[in-house]
């Protein structure tokens, strides 16, 4: 299955670049030519850095009369935008669903259907791609033969290392293995004289038991991907168990990582290449782990003051007037960092409390956006809509002071 290509642009006025999608939509363009046309455009942050990626899903269309008609005719083409970005990640799914289930594929699958929720767009689309692929899986991943060929991978893995250290990991994998093949009335016995014969070879070349290292008592093996989004673990740090059962929090004993350049997705990178990061924990002390609780109920304030913040903006919507020519005065408090990020490209949402009047601002100026709807202009595209409601001391106290951010450690 192909997957989508991307070129790059400039946004005019602008330095920097952007990407921009090669679709049906888009495969005309011509280096060097400047082009308007209705686009989705989706801001993307990782631990690597930000991008813009522009997906372009038709020529800019006249001013309509009929706004219900042109908001129709946005809400496809956005959602035909997101489903490009799905459609690559479900290729991803649907190629190497002979061997394993990709499971970042799926975790930006499901990204992309919040942010279509987000976007007033129904996923139920998507979603059935998915779990139809999930269906397939679960038909392939239980079978006899399945089962045999994912512990003969792992204990290839195992032999292949054999020569400078025993792989606990896919002894890991290839013991459980053999549970869900004697759980489902297979015949595990090959499968398991094949680890012991490893083990044999392995106890003869060094004098030492492939268990030699065992975790302590009380201790955990962690293991994260690179592709997956995992990062490097720290001795000493402490951090929430990402297993459930057992401690909450977990302080790191020791840590090792190991890059893969080719064969990634094999060894739990979560990518072609990348890293493979491990390290043993045992858990935190109520001390210890203090200060990342701290951390944890910082976050959550955020969550509930930015939740807050979207039930106020909903309620003035609802219940305020729309007033033309409009010129909101006061504080700004934009409702999430994403509509700050949103606003040099004609979106985002913001208040404004003023003395006099409390405003909810929605931008609308990006292309394909109605702009002769805009009742405010100066906002950093081609307009926004606004409505207010009288100013009050409890609307203000309700909106309040943003609680303090509690960074977290840089590495």
């Amino acid at each position: 299955m192909g997957h989508p290509r991307e070129g790059c642009g400039k946004v005019p006025g602008k330095s920097y670049e952007v990407e921009i999608a090669i679709n049906e939509a888009s495969k005309d363009f011509e280096i060097g030519k400047k082009v308007s046309f209705m686009a989705l455009v989706d801001d993307q942050h990782s631990r690597y850095g930000s991008k813009t990626v522009v997906y372009p899903v038709g020529a800019r269309p006249p001013q309509e009369s009929d706004r219900a008609a042109a908001a129709e005719r946005i809400k496809a083409a956005n959602s035909a935008a997101y489903m490009q970005q799905a459609e690559k990640w479900l290729g991803y799914i649907k190629e190497n669903l002979s061997k394993y289930w990709y499971k970042r594929g799926e975790e930006e699958v499901r990204a992309v259907a919040k942010k279509m929720e987000a976007a007033g767009l129904d996923p139920k689309d998507l979603l059935a791609k998915l779990s139809s692929l999930q269906e397939k899986w679960k038909g392939i991943s239980t079978s006899e033969s399945t089962l045999k060929k994912e512990a003969n991978r792992w204990l290839g893995f195992i032999e292949d290392s054999l020569a400078q250290y025993w792989y606990k990991k896919g002894e890991s994998e290839v013991r459980g293995i053999i549970k869900k093949m004697e759980a489902a009335g297979y015949d595990a016995s090959e499968t398991q004289k094949k680890l012991s014969d490893l083990q044999a070879k392995w106890d003869k070349k060094t004098g030492k038991k492939s268990t030699d290292g065992a975790l302590a008592p009380g201790e955990v093996y962690l293991s994260a991907g690179s592709g997956n989004g995992g990062e490097r673990f720290h001795v000493g740090d402490v951090i929430k168990n990402p297993h459930s059962g057992g401690a909450t929090y977990l302080k790191i004993l020791s840590e090792k990582s190991k890059y893969y350049a080719e064969d990634g997705l094999s060894f739990g990178v979560g990518d072609d290449s990348g890293y493979i990061y491990t390290a043993t924990a045992r858990p935190a002390t109520d001390e210890e782990s203090a200060p990342l609780r701290e951390e944890e109920q910082a976050a959550a304030e955020q969550r509930a003051y930015k939740e807050k913040l979207q039930e106020i903006a909903r309620d003035i919507r609802e219940h305020g007037e729309r007033p033309e020519n409009a010129k909101p005065e006061g504080e700004k408090v934009y409702l999430s960092e994403q509509d700050e990020r949103s606003v040099i490209y004609g979106g985002g949402q913001w208040l404004v409390v003023g003395s006099e009047w409390i405003w909810f601002v929605q931008n609308n100026g990006m292309d394909g956006d109605n702009w002769g709807a805009n009742n405010i202009g100066g906002t950093g595209g081609s307009g926004a809509i606004g409505w207010r409601v009288p100013t009050t001391p409890e609307l203000v106290d309700s909106i309040g002071v943003q609680p303090p951010v509690v960074k977290k450690r840089q590495w």
